[in-house]
């Protein structure tokens, strides 16, 4: 899987981000659970490897990644859409950067995990060689 993704990702000519909406998905952090080697290995060998990396994980390596058939989708990716479609502009210029996202994701992923299940879960942002004040969406 880390070659196959790294090969790929390798390929592009270009600034590359990765989002992950799964279950403990920020522990290649430190991580050394046996149920989560295998992917954390991965996750670090290709942002370790690549140039112009951006990788968001929906939540950290002790961590759930919380869905609802409410929100159709994760919590992560509900956030994040949200936020693409303007609630992460915190300056108003109809631009969404690297940072504005990771803020956004921050503040509001565990403001609803909490109120639906009243459990934690925080998400994170891995940079390599990117400025955060670089837009990626337009609104």
């Amino acid at each position: 899987m880390e070659r196959f993704l790294g090969t790929q990702l390798a390929k592009l000519d270009c600034k590359k981000m990765l989002f992950i909406d799964a279950c403990y998905s920020g522990g290649f952090i430190g991580k050394d659970d046996d149920e989560v080697r295998a992917i954390n290995e991965t996750l670090k060998a290709l942002t370790e490897a690549q140039q112009f990396m951006v990788t968001f994980t929906s939540s950290r390596g002790n961590q759930k990644s919380y869905e609802h058939p409410n929100w159709q989708h994760g919590a992560f990716t509900k956030v994040l859409l949200e936020g693409l479609n303007g609630k992460a502009d915190q300056n108003n210029d109809r631009k969404i950067t690297i940072n504005e996202i990771s803020s956004y994701l921050e503040m509001e992923v565990p403001k609803i995990v909490d109120k639906q299940y009243h459990k934690k879960q925080q998400p994170n942002m891995y940079l390599k060689d990117v400025d955060g004040r670089l837009p990626i969406f337009v609104y």
